[in-house]
């Protein structure tokens, strides 16, 4: 920590999202680190100010560039903290390191796809979503990362797992530049959210009605779950974005559309307090906070979760604080929850392996990291 007369370290948090609100009107995705980064970097003497479009989308923050580039300017800055959310975007933080000339720290939040191979798995999985898919394709693209990572900036990149900087090397940056930081959760709200006991078998799921996240497949699963286990409820927490219609008219065409609950926008830990399992059965992670702040959310309350074998989250999980299966299979993830309702000692064993894992996503944990990464920095400009 400075002493009391030095000069503060002014920092300036940007984010494509950073003011979008969903979730009851609280953050989600980057703007989540941020706000839960302002008052732990404060104790170190950092001043934070954050600044991002006021519309959501990715083209408006690229049209807004030269904003930031002015924005920087009149607040004096001392560096620049930028989250994009993939390296195929990271020409952004060259042209700002290079208008600016004021030290650039990015996040990716995520990572490239692997070319040609991932979209045609993707439109073969859900080929209503070509349009979608192909977006992606395009945005997410490791050639985009490939031309901008020999721009000659000091830029230094931090990501939230060791297959994100493994990719990164393989396309060519610097890996003295790029640092493993984990995302991070709210430990503390996590703690008081205790789950409450409930008679039934409630699975859950949250988030956004898009094709990655893989609601269309737990509602094919739950059918054959609901079949076996009478007390088998589902409850699906909406994050305000996707198509709800395609999963009204799916709830409505399933067997036991009784028993399955659409409960809209929500508190993210009140709702998963109540859940007896969640369940995220992604079918890939490109454009997803790493790691997804709904599993972290979930390891803090201590719910047991199923979520899609994919990497990095492999690593998150390597422990044993969840259970993983094969991405779009809905026979083994159907069969996974089965057992997860009768086998307590596996329960058990995830919920201990949650509480040694979660101690390693706190704020304060993130803040000391970062302040390391600032501080070389700024002393290196």
């Amino acid at each position: 920590m400075p002493d009391s007369g030095e000069k503060k370290i002014k920092i300036l948090f940007t984010s494509p999202d950073a003011s979008l609100k969903a979730f009851n009107r609280t953050p989600i995705g980057s703007a989540v680190v941020i706000e839960m980064l302002e008052p732990e970097l404060a104790a170190y003497g950092y001043r934070a100010e954050c600044w991002s479009p006021e519309a959501e989308g990715l083209l408006r923050f690229i049209r807004n560039v030269p904003h930031l580039v002015h924005r920087v300017h009149r607040s004096n800055a001392d560096l620049i903290h930028l989250f994009l959310m993939a390296p195929s975007l990271s020409w952004i933080s060259h042209l700002v390191a290079w208008r600016t000339q004021v030290p650039v720290i990015v996040t990716f939040s995520t990572h490239c796809h692997g070319g040609a191979r991932w979209l045609l798995q993707q439109i073969r999985s859900v080929p209503s979503e070509l349009p979608w898919y192909l977006l992606k394709y395009f945005a997410y693209h490791p050639f985009w990362a490939n031309a901008a990572r020999n721009s000659g900036t000091k830029t230094v990149y931090t990501v939230g797992s060791k297959f994100q900087a493994e990719q990164l090397k393989q396309l060519g940056f610097d890996d003295r530049k790029v640092v493993v930081v984990p995302n991070m959760t709210d430990i503390q709200r996590g703690n008081s959210s205790c789950p409450r006991p409930s008679e039934n078998f409630r699975i859950g799921f949250m988030g956004h009605f898009t094709p990655s996240k893989g609601w269309d497949i737990l509602l094919e699963a739950f059918d054959r779950v609901a079949d076996r286990i009478r007390d088998a409820e589902l409850f699906i927490a909406w994050s305000g974005r996707g198509k709800s219609g395609l999963v009204q008219t799916a709830i409505q065409a399933s067997r036991f559309k009784n028993r399955i609950h659409l409960v809209g926008v929500v508190d993210r830990l009140e709702f998963l307090s109540q859940l007896t399992v969640l369940v995220q059965p992604y079918r890939h992670l490109i454009g997803t906070q790493l790691y997804p702040n709904t599993l972290l959310e979930a390891i803090t309350i201590g719910v047991p979760v199923i979520t899609a074998d994919l990497r990095p989250l492999d690593e998150l999980f390597a422990g044993g604080a969840a259970s993983l299966v094969k991405p779009c299979n809905v026979s083994e993830l159907a069969a996974t929850m089965i057992d997860l309702y009768h086998n307590e000692v596996l329960r058990k064993k995830q919920l201990a392996a949650q509480k040694a894992l979660a101690q390693n996503y706190t704020a304060r944990t993130v803040a000391q990291a970062y302040h390391n990464i600032y501080r070389k920095v700024i002393y290196e400009s």
